[in-house]
């Protein structure tokens, strides 16, 4: 299972990590592996219920979930403990992982809907993947005014970037500084759990 962020539209790829996403699905296709892609979306309703569209992309299925996860509610939070609707959706997610019974999960770029994820992966005992694109409190605080996060808020996420290195099995990094920065800022590396791998590369499995 690899799940990410939306990369349907390639006009709209900004990021390094859709752009990586859209060559991991592209790999996929057409491939002997049964995989699915998770999207895991937005949704202004409070609700930890999930609304889930199910398509295919040649050999692949192609789950997009609509979820409230609590994410402006986190990065504002007064107190450094995540949101209940947050918590009930990761219980919403975890089951629906759970009706899929993946070998492995790759989860490719970091946000609250990937740590709902990671989480349900770790939870299930099914191995995690993460491959890393950079400092998520970083790009948060690149927006303007940093999305109005609060001192709480950002040790929450700082706690979620954590987890990565609790709960993953492996992490892939695509360079040395990338490794270096967040076992400087986040939290310490298991040597064994990490992998370098060059940006650019072509995989076969």
């Amino acid at each position: 299972m690899l799940a990410g962020f939306p990369v349907e539209n390639k006009k709209a790829l900004s990021s390094g990590a859709e752009v990586f996403m859209r060559s991991l699905i592209e790999m996929l296709q057409g491939s002997k592996h049964d995989c699915s892609v998770v999207f895991l979306l937005g949704n202004k309703r409070v609700t930890s219920k999930l609304s889930i569209t199910e398509t295919k992309l040649e050999n692949l299925k192609v789950f997009k979930i609509k979820a409230h996860q609590g994410v402006l509610a986190t990065l504002r939070a007064k107190k450094p403990k995540l949101p209940e609707i947050t918590l009930q959706t990761a219980k919403s997610v975890t089951e629906f992982i759970k009706t899929q019974s993946p070998d492995v999960i790759v989860i490719n770029g970091y946000s609250i809907g990937n740590w709902l994820i990671l989480q349900a992966g770790h939870a299930l005992n099914i191995p995690v993947i993460s491959i890393h694109h950079g400092i998520w409190l970083n790009d948060i605080l690149s927006h303007k005014k940093g999305l109005m996060i609060t001192p709480s808020g950002e040790k929450l996420v700082r706690k979620l970037e954590a987890d990565i290195a609790k709960m993953a099995t492996k992490q892939i990094f695509i360079t040395e500084s990338s490794k270096a920065e967040y076992n400087r800022v986040v939290t310490k590396l298991n040597p064994k759990k990490v992998v370098l791998i060059p940006p650019y590369f072509q995989a076969s499995f």
